[in-house]
Parts: structure tokens; C-alpha cells; sequence
């Protein structure tokens, strides 16, 4: 595979991966462990016996679980099944735009973020939300209902925020900014102007119309593509960050087993921060970096030799993410970590 991709931006395709890897896990486990399904106990013998004879499927499935006072089951099938099904789905199409990505092929790789980012994301983040409300539009309305122009901004900034809230850092950033990259379309730091652009070989809206003499994307020399790709991971890595989240807490919300265990994510919040560090440059962006340091702040790792705080300075922080390693700054100790040092 042709690898284009700057080295600037190497740790940022990295990390994005990194994150896109901890959601396909979770996927592969929790199928393996059956998370996904829907266990319920009859009321009566009868009913079960009528049950297998009738040999229900889809639609007359739900409509005989409504009937029977099953409506705890449907909206569990409905999450489960939706859950799994969307987070599949955007899973694949993040990894072909990441590989798009560094092959250089960067009109493909936006294009195949519009879908994930604007849709799959958002559906997450109402099951997140109110997964009552989300069953019920899903079953008992019209497919319009579901559809992102049936969904108002205020609906979208308020699924976000919500869902934001269930998360284990809450509402760490604000709502309006993530619903700002991903919809609105006079962000000139959002996805919208140049998922359209990827899209559409012409574009009028005022916020980026074509050029005189051009079509979007086609003629991208290596200025251009600099510049897209720098857009490219100053934004895919947070959505990312946040989207393991949201799918956090909604498999938080179905069991027990965690399937992102403490070490991943200890290197999470590291890789957050050091790619923040790294990309961010306009001011409106570094909020993040702050974001980043607070959210590191919880971290408290002590040297299992001397007992003392670790230093937590870049250096560490680097080693630790790509070789599970830190030096104590005060006994100048290797410390090689795994998962049981966690557990100790």
C-alpha cells in the first residue's frame, strides 16, 4: 500500500486508528459474549407454546411483543440490534477513509466520513439519549422521522448534549462545537463545506462555492492537499475520541464487561492529549489542549519502586503510549506496564 502521508501527520493517523481499533473490538467481544442479544421469560407455558407455533419474524415480532405487553423487549431489541448494526457500519467506513487517507486519495476519504460522522453517529447518540424515544420513532412512525432533515438543530444539539452527559467525562466539550463540525455548513473549521465538496464536482452555496474554471477537489495539488489533510486530523481524531464515549456508555448501559480495559484506556486520554498538543493551532481549537490537560489531570500514577508521583511531562507521556513505558523522574526507574499493573 502506497503510503503519501506526510510525517506530520503520522501520529494523528495513528492515534485516530488506535481509536477505531478500541470500537471494532468491542464489536468483535461483545458479539462473542452475546451482549447484543435479547434474553425474556414468558409468562406462562402456554404463551411459549403459542409462541413457537406462531414462528414470528420482523414485523409480526414486534407487533405480537406490543400486543402482549412486551414493550420492555422492544425497545431492548432496538437498541441492541440498532447499536451493533450502526456501529459495524461506521466502523467500516472509518477504516477505508483512513486508508484513503494515506494513500493520498483524500476526495474518497472525506467523502466516506460524511455518512458515519453525520448519520450513524447521530442514531448512537439518540439511543444513547432516550432509547425509549428512539424505539418508538423507529417502530412506530414513519422512516421520515428518522431522517436528518426531519431532525431539527436544536433536536441534533440536544441528542448530543445528552448523550454527552451519560458519558464518563460528561459535558466535556460543548455540544453546539461537536454538532458545529459535523452540520453546520458556515463552519469554516467544520466537515460540511468540504464533505459537499468531496460529494459534488460543483457547489453554489455562498459559505464554498466552486471557483471560476474549477471542480472541487479534482485539481488538489500537494498546497491543497496539505491543507485537507490538516483539516483531515485536526478534526477526525476528536469526533473519534468522543464516539468511543458515546459507545462507552451505551454498552456500559447493556452490561457489565467493559471492553475497553483501564491500560487502553490510560493510553486513550494520553493520545488525546498528545495529539491535541500536536495539531492544534487556531484559536478556536485550543480549547482542546485544555481540554486534554484536564481531562490527564485525573490520572495519578505512582512509581511501584519509590512509591513517589510520575512525572507526567511529553517525553513520558510519548513513551508510554507507543511502548507502554515511563521513566520516574525520580528514581529514574523503567516502568514497562500491562494490564495487571492496573488491576493491582
Amino acid at each position: 500500500m502506497a503510503d503519501l502521508l506526510p510525517k506530520k501527520y503520522k501520529f494523528s493517523h495513528y492515534f485516530a486508528f488506535f481509536l477505531h481499533d478500541i470500537l471494532a473490538r468491542i464489536i468483535v467481544e461483545g458479539e462473542k459474549d452475546k451482549i447484543f442479544h435479547v434474553k425474556y421469560k414468558f409468562k406462562s407455558e402456554s404463551e411459549v407454546k403459542l409462541f413457537e407455533k406462531l414462528n414470528l419474524s420482523g414485523d409480526e415480532l414486534w407487533e405480537w411483543l406490543e400486543k402482549n405487553n412486551y414493550k420492555w423487549v422492544i425497545i431492548e431489541l432496538a437498541k441492541k440490534q440498532c447499536l451493533v448494526a450502526l456501529l459495524s457500519d461506521f466502523c467500516h467506513y472509518i477504516y477505508e477513509s483512513l486508508n484513503c487517507s494515506q494513500k493520498g486519495k483524500l476526495t474518497v476519504s472525506y467523502a466516506l466520513l460524511r455518512k458515519p460522522f453525520k448519520e450513524n453517529l447521530l442514531y448512537l447518540e439518540w439511543l444513547l439519549s432516550d432509547p425509549v424515544d428512539f424505539s418508538n420513532t423507529f417502530h412506530m412512525s414513519s422512516p421520515n422521522n428518522l431522517s436528518l432533515s426531519s431532525i431539527s438543530k436544536e433536536k441534533k444539539i440536544e441528542l448530543i448534549h445528552d448523550a454527552m452527559s451519560k458519558t464518563s467525562f460528561g459535558n466535556w466539550i460543548k455540544s453546539d462545537f461537536i454538532y458545529e463540525l459535523r452540520y453546520e455548513k458556515r463552519a469554516h473549521y467544520g466537515f460540511e463545506s468540504l464533505w459537499n465538496q468531496a460529494t459534488h464536482l460543483i457547489t453554489d452555496f455562498n459559505a464554498y462555492k466552486t471557483e471560476s474554471e474549477n471542480f472541487n477537489f479534482v485539481f488538489s495539488g500537494e498546497k491543497e492537499k496539505i491543507s485537507q489533510w490538516n483539516h483531515y486530523y485536526g478534526i477526525v481524531p476528536l469526533l473519534l475520541f468522543y464516539s468511543v464515549e458515546i459507545i462507552n456508555a451505551l454498552i456500559h448501559s447493556i452490561t457489565n464487561v467493559k471492553y475497553e480495559d483501564s491500560l487502553t484506556s490510560i493510553r486513550r486520554l494520553i493520545g488525546f492529549f498528545l495529539w491535541s498538543k500536536e495539531i492544534v493551532t487556531d484559536n478556536k481549537a485550543k480549547m482542546l489542549t485544555k481540554t486534554a490537560r484536564d481531562i490527564l489531570k485525573k490520572l495519578d500514577l505512582h512509581c511501584p519502586l519509590c512509591k513517589k508521583k510520575i512525572s507526567l511531562g511529553v517525553r513520558n507521556l510519548r513513551l508510554f503510549f507507543t511502548n507502554l513505558k515511563i521513566v520516574c523522574s525520580t528514581c529514574g526507574t523503567e516502568i514497562l506496564f500491562n494490564q495487571e499493573y492496573w488491576q493491582l
